[in-house]
């Protein structure tokens, strides 16, 4: 029977023995070739004797091929094996520097080096890129571990996504202060390797290899943690200390490979899961055949003018972490839940046999729903008067109301009718359509995360726009159109991804798209001529500014037409919030509710088509009435909290910095995203 045992065993191992050397000998050919096709193949073809004949007339071409391969092989390699390293020591199948905002967080730090303190050489941005993206990770990481339950996937994704966010809106405030800095970093921000010669190379190689030396000798400890923490302690490792050393062997692969070639993402969360398809989960084979891996993708993207790669696994499966995937919990069950709890609470508490008291406790939430509305409208008001009276500008009452009623005061006839009142008109209703568009989909999809902003679809219209604006040279009423279909094409694709009960998947779906349309975006970013930048910094960031009367116009008569619609269906919504099944029980069919997320998918595309996608304002509006109105929803109530929202932070971007007119998106992404991550440490606890 021993032997037998033995037999069986050899059977088994011999074909896994001879599949590692073939597969490192595969990929090993696979790079070569790609190395081949890079140098010999592109825009010209040049003959194999170009690379070693200096005299030979295509030996310039070969030489910038050669040095733009080298770099995109060491790029690639750092990212691929950056991934494996966050996949397992975190022991999350979505890690990614690009995801859980590593990339972000050394972006940001190189623009304010290069914008504050006027960095402006490789060997100056490197330790900015190090302190920006180590500081990222370790916040990522603190935030998601709050609660039970620990860092879960989930967590590190929605939380790396905000963050991500947050500081694109910062890293944007900064550009549009500083045209110099612009120049210099849309090109390096879309992620490319052209243009870069040896001296970038030999400059990150020291750190590189540093990064890659401590990944290395890591195999063993994340081999170790697969099997969890008390049991590798068990086995004598130092889990701390180990941790601590991976952690900086990412930080120095990421930074150095994000500060030679700009952000790439998603290199890093593909080349890990395809490599465990050939070695399986043993990192001592998946972290040297990730750089090789990871070097392929680079050059073959460089090659083809790509730059992102996108994979989604679904849950319940082998994470190839070395253990099971974590079941991504249903937060569309369990904020329905506690949904029904807060809306039910009140009132059960205060029943008692007296019908009298019935009738009040009955009635006590829909009086303080009125007077709430009521302040936020006066609320509403109060800010839209200030945006409208003060400013660098002063207008009194009584001329306001003579040019209203046609009087031409010099000077102040323009600044109210040209600058000052258009951008407070549009911002009450860009406000309105973004609280009222938010709070659908969070309470249609009974999720707090899945927000437009998040999902994607504020993004798909800005790259629609952008791409017609851009490419196709379409300007005026075709671009507005435009934006409508990507929105509602990104929100279809996301919900198809998701399932019916969407849940975390619709979150990881939208994140994925929201990160391919930002691509697009950044694309066509280094397309557009100087004078075009602003245009598109507009559809990147969201902006009231420079808009005209005929524009308010049509998105008031969208709204006309959109909100009785929203007010028919939004009468079933207290019911919808107890789940599909009660619902459909009590006769509130899904029909009912898909008609009111298509609405709102409405709602927030003509919002971006008229001024952009302004960061977070959809998100921040419902959670925000919600808690005003002691857990009851109110779509009308979120509407007037995002109207506030955008009219105030218009004046603050405006008048905050002297002679600087920012974008409203930019104040209200670097207000947004720290309250998304409180929002995730709080509802973890």
């Amino acid at each position: 029977m021993p032997s037998l045992v033995r037999t069986r065993d050899a059977a088994v191992a011999t074909p896994r023995r001879l599949a590692w050397p073939v597969t490192v000998v595969s990929w090993g050919a696979t790079v070569t070739v790609a190395v081949a096709v890079s140098m010999l193949v592109g825009a010209r073809a040049i003959p194999f004797d170009a690379l070693t004949d200096s005299a030979h007339p295509l030996h310039a071409v070969a030489q910038a091929r050669w040095e733009r391969t080298a770099l995109a092989l060491a790029v690639g390699a750092a990212l691929g094996l950056a991934g494996a390293l966050m996949q397992g020591l975190t022991r999350n199948p979505l890690a990614d520097p690009g995801i859980l905002g590593v990339n972000a967080g050394a972006t940001f730090s190189m623009v304010v080096g290069m914008s504050v303190l006027g960095l402006s050489s490789l060997h100056e941005f490197l330790p900015m890129a190090f302190l920006g993206a180590a500081v990222a990770a370790i916040l990522v990481h603190v935030i998601a571990s709050l609660g039970r339950g620990g860092a879960t996937p989930m967590k590190l994704v929605v939380t790396g996504a905000a963050l991500t966010a947050g500081l694109t809106s910062w890293t944007s405030g900064l550009l549009l202060t500083d045209q110099r800095t612009m120049e210099s970093f849309r090109y390096w921000q879309v992620g490319t390797v052209a243009g870069r010669g040896f001296d970038v190379l030999t400059t990150g190689l020291p750190f590189l290899a540093v990064g890659t030396a401590l990944a290395l000798a890591g195999a063993r400890l994340l081999n170790m943690l697969a099997l969890g923490d008390d049991l590798a302690r068990g086995l004598g490792r130092r889990t701390t200390l180990d941790r601590i050393v991976v952690s900086v062997a990412i930080v120095l692969l990421a930074g150095t490979a994000t500060a030679m070639a700009g952000p790439i993402a998603f290199v890093g969360l593909v080349v890990p899961h395809v490599v465990r398809g050939f070695v399986g989960p043993d990192y001592a084979r998946i972290l040297p055949l990730s750089a090789v891996a990871g070097s392929f993708a680079g050059r073959a993207g460089g090659h083809a003018g790509t730059r992102h790669v996108a994979a989604l696994g679904g849950p319940g499966r082998r994470d190839g972490c070395g253990a099971r995937r974590a079941r991504l919990p249903g937060a569309d069950q369990a904020y329905g839940e506690r949904a029904v709890i807060e809306t039910l609470e009140q009132p059960v508490t205060r029943v008692s046999a007296d019908p009298e008291a019935v009738r009040r406790a009955r009635r006590a939430p829909r009086r303080r729903t009125r007077v709430l509305l009521s302040a936020l409208a006066l609320a509403v008001f109060a800010a839209f008067v200030v945006r409208v009276l003060l400013g660098d500008y002063t207008i009194t009452i009584p001329d306001f109301f003579r040019i209203l009623f046609g009087a031409d005061i010099p000077g102040a006839t323009y600044i109210l009718m040209e600058s000052k009142l258009p951008r407070a008109v549009l911002a009450v209703l860009v406000g309105l359509a973004f609280g009222i568009g938010g709070a659908i989909f969070q309470t249609t999809l009974r999720n707090p995360l899945a927000s437009p902003d998040i999902i994607g679809v504020s993004l798909g219209a800005s790259a629609a726009a952008v791409w017609a604006i851009a490419i196709v040279g379409w300007r005026g009423w075709n671009v507005s159109v435009v934006a409508v279909l990507g929105a509602l094409a990104v929100a279809a694709v996301v919900r198809l991804l998701a399932g019916r009960r969407g849940g975390f998947r619709l979150v990881l779906a939208g994140v994925g798209m929201a990160a391919a349309m930002h691509s697009v975006i950044q694309y066509v970013f280094t397309r557009v001529d100087e004078w075009d930048i602003q245009l598109v910094l507009r559809w990147l960031t969201g902006s009231v500014n420079g808009l005209t009367w005929s524009v308010i116009g049509v998105l008031a008569l969208a709204l006309l037409v959109l909100l009785p619609i929203v007010w028919w269906l939004a009468r079933a919504l207290p019911v919808t919030e107890l789940g599909d099944d009660t619902a459909a029980g009590l006769g509130v069919g899904p029909g009912r509710t898909d008609a009111l997320l298509f609405v709102g998918v409405l709602l927030v595309a003509v919002a971006v088509a008229a001024a952009g996608p302004v960061a977070f304002v959809a998100f921040l509006a419902g959670p925000l009435a919600r808690a005003l109105n002691r857990g009851r929803t109110t779509l009308l109530g979120a509407g007037l909290v995002g109207a506030l929202i955008v009219v105030t932070g218009d004046y603050v971007a405006a008048y905050a910095i002297p002679d600087t007119n920012l974008p409203v998106g930019v104040i209200t992404g670097a207000i947004g995203a720290p309250f998304l991550l409180w929002l995730i440490g709080r509802r973890t606890r």
